[in-house]
């Protein structure tokens, strides 16, 4: 059990957490995948998702897209997450992005691989995937419940959230110009604790929503 003083530490951190508590992805978690982050403007997606965006005003005229698969940014050397997330889990995870990504896009465009001057080049990164004790709710911070919260904390019970960080871009094939480009995060389910293993299955529904929304993004381009 947590000694008085670290529960009040341990509370005014939770605070300042929830408080801060966002569903855009916050600068310190940009992975300089694209040249610049300033330009980026908050946008609710079709399905709901919070997205930084930024969009050139032409880009209706493209009808073409040439698909660079999609690759982790960091994930190799990332050891925060590795009690939860196997080697064979992220190359699920990563598969079943690209497949969905590609597919999504092939209903909305025509994938080649020919440039012209109505193609785009989709490239992607999935710059993070976490797996962190979730935040304290509203109710938790009645002293009773605080008490609960920070023994899970502990102990390592207390469920997890699983999120995918994500950064993409089109570029116009020939010109190699940035004409769209995304940064969002999509929640998949909760594990259960600190020992629960993550798996492609926890995150199909985030996956599948993080491939309409990018693939729709004529209809969600903020400008």
């Amino acid at each position: 059990m947590l000694s008085f003083n670290k529960l009040v530490v341990f509370a005014s951190t939770a605070f300042l957490i929830v408080g801060c508590s966002t569903n855009y992805v916050k600068p310190q978690n940009y992975m300089a995948f694209l040249p610049d982050y300033s330009q980026l403007k908050k946008v609710e997606m079709q399905s709901k998702n919070d997205a930084l965006v930024w969009s050139k005003d032409n880009v209706q005229q493209y009808s073409k897209v040439i698909y660079t698969p999609i690759r982790y940014s960091n994930l190799e050397s990332d050891t925060q997450n590795t009690a939860n997330i196997s080697q064979d889990a992220r190359k699920e995870i990563l598969n079943y992005t690209n497949t969905q990504i590609q597919n999504a896009l092939g209903q909305h465009f025509t994938l080649t691989n020919q440039a012209d001057k109505k193609t785009l080049i989709f490239q992607g990164t999935i710059s993070k995937i976490s797996t962190d004790a979730k935040h304290l709710k509203p109710y938790e911070y009645l002293p009773i419940m605080l008490v609960k919260a920070s023994t899970q904390y502990a102990l390592g019970s207390r469920d997890r959230d699983t999120e995918i960080y994500f950064e993409g871009k089109f570029l116009d094939a020939s010109s190699k110009q940035p004409v769209y480009e995304v940064v969002m995060k999509v929640q998949g389910k909760p594990l259960e604790n600190d020992k629960s293993q993550l798996s492609v299955a926890d995150v199909k529904k985030a996956i599948d929503g993080l491939a309409s929304d990018i693939a729709s993004f004529k209809t969600n381009a903020g400008g």
